[in-house]
């Protein structure tokens, strides 16, 4: 019985009926079988928008296994997802003390620290994953682009984005965070090149066409800029921090 509701739970996932198949996963109680079914579980669940069920079945499977990292990264997560930012940094805390060395639980560290306005800490973070791991291209960018957006240590920011474009050179968010740098720069003709070679790899990204709009904008076609906007805003979130800019951008243009 146990193996055939997993199966089914594996087939539902497939199939993208989230709830579904957190609800066979949840009926697997013995056996070999549940502890890898509580774990998609909670998956599931973060799927299909059920974050208080994910965040129960993460906190008991993490109960078990109080040494794996990978249980506190999940709960910090989902915690994050929750806007529970302090209980999400507690528990990345928690886990990275067990852990120190584990990447991805470092940068959801630095992620929710980011979120919660602590800077210094999530700089500290990404710098220390790029010790451990000098080809993280991700890490390049994602100090390089907060760097880039807040408007600070630009010459440093475009140094750390030519190092993941080095690492990692078809990347559309990369090609994206090299346009916005320049952009930054005053090197229009440059962020409007990278800029649409992220929109080729990322045709319909929000943050693409925002950042790409507000180049056209700033060498004048103001036309191309609010279509782009509008297409951006038609596919944000709509309670985003994203949304409300590029409503903004549209006001502005009115």
């Amino acid at each position: 019985k146990d193996t055939a509701l997993y199966q089914l739970g594996r087939v539902a996932e497939e199939q993208g009926r989230y709830k579904a198949a957190a609800d066979y996963y949840g009926q697997v109680n013995v056996g070999r079988l549940r502890e890898q079914a509580r774990l998609r579980e909670a998956v599931a669940a973060v799927r299909s928008g059920d974050l208080e069920r994910a965040l129960q079945r993460v906190r008991e499977m993490r109960s078990f296994r109080p040494d794996e990292p990978e249980m506190y990264r999940l709960e910090a997560q989902i915690l994050s997802q929750l806007d529970r930012l302090r209980a999400a940094e507690d528990v990345a805390d928690q886990g990275i003390q067990r852990a120190p060395d584990h990447v991805e639980l470092r940068f959801t560290r630095a992620m929710i620290r980011d979120r919660l306005g602590n800077l210094d800490g999530m700089e500290a973070d990404i710098r220390r994953i790029i010790d451990e791991d000098p080809e993280n291209a991700r890490a390049y960018n994602y100090l390089g682009y907060s760097l880039a957006d807040r408007g600070v240590r630009l010459a440093e920011a475009l140094s750390l984005l030519r190092k993941a474009h080095d690492l990692a050179p078809d990347e559309g968010y990369i090609l994206d965070s090299l346009g916005w740098v320049h952009f930054r720069l005053g090197n229009l003709a440059q962020a409007q090149d990278f800029l649409r070679q992220a929109r080729s790899q990322m045709p319909d990204d929000p943050e693409v066409l925002l950042h790409l709009g507000r180049v056209r904008a700033e060498r004048g076609d103001r036309a191309e800029a609010r279509s782009l906007w509008r297409k951006a805003l038609d596919g944000a979130p709509e309670d985003s921090d994203l949304a409300e800019e590029l409503r903004q951008q549209l006001a502005g243009e009115d």
